[in-house]
């Protein structure tokens, strides 16, 4: 319960509870509000975590000067020793930032390695590694086309009917968790090209807005998409 009322007067929670669906997206929105005038310019919050960064040594001690105020302001405290200053290169929502670019964190990839003596047994077990495997989508080229197989066997096969528990009913046509699934070697031949793919990702450049940008399209039996490319 997030509120009560009493004969003498009302009590809710002063500070955001752990457990609330509500609470991530509350903290998120608080926390944009405090450094509002300088997103985007000084740094940029997510959730419990703040980057900051400039281009200079002297502008990056001006820049986290006055984010320090800001959060000063609206009573937020820091913890000193979860606290990286003047770095050049960070851990970021699980990222390695730097002024070269973006890259996976090494300490990530053994935890990729290690799908591949994985062998998914339900659906779920194959949501499960797709979204792990999606996390990584942005270092991968042709993701969808690739990991396409694995992708199919969450598909319902035309003229057979999703099964659906007694107690829980499926949302659409999507099959229930629990329905077991045919690991093929196909399906492991794609999995393991998946992670070698991983296993030496590119570091991913930050766009040059003083560049020409090039949208483009692409289309076929298997998917489509568009992205903007710089050279």
């Amino acid at each position: 319960m997030t509120a009560f009322i009493t004969p003498w007067r009302l009590y809710e929670w002063v500070r955001i509870p752990f457990g609330l669906s509500n609470a991530p997206a509350a903290f998120q929105r608080s926390m944009e509000e405090m450094v509002d005038s300088l997103m985007d310019e000084y740094c940029i919050p997510y959730l419990d975590d703040v980057l900051c960064y400039a281009k200079s040594f002297e502008e990056h001690v001006e820049g986290i000067r006055k984010v320090l105020q800001a959060l000063q302001c609206h009573g937020v405290k820091l913890r000193p020793e979860k606290c990286e200053l003047f770095h050049h290169e960070v851990r970021y929502v699980g990222r390695l930032v730097s002024d070269k670019g973006v890259r996976i964190d090494p300490k990530d990839l053994e935890a990729v390695q290690s799908l591949k003596s994985h062998t998914p047994q339900t659906i779920g077990d194959v949501r499960k590694l797709l979204g792990f495997l999606s996390y990584y989508r942005s270092f991968i080229q042709d993701f969808s086309c690739v990991a396409k197989p694995i992708y199919e066997l969450l598909q319902t096969k035309p003229g057979v009917a999703p099964v659906q528990s007694s107690q829980r009913k499926t949302k659409g046509p999507q099959l229930p968790s629990r329905t077991p699934v045919e690991w093929k070697n196909e399906h492991q031949r794609t999995l393991e090209t998946l992670i070698d793919m991983l296993m030496k990702p590119p570091v991913l450049a930050y766009p040059d807005f003083n560049l020409p940008f090039t949208l483009h399209t692409d289309a076929s039996e298997k998917g489509l998409g568009a992205i903007l490319y710089q050279r």
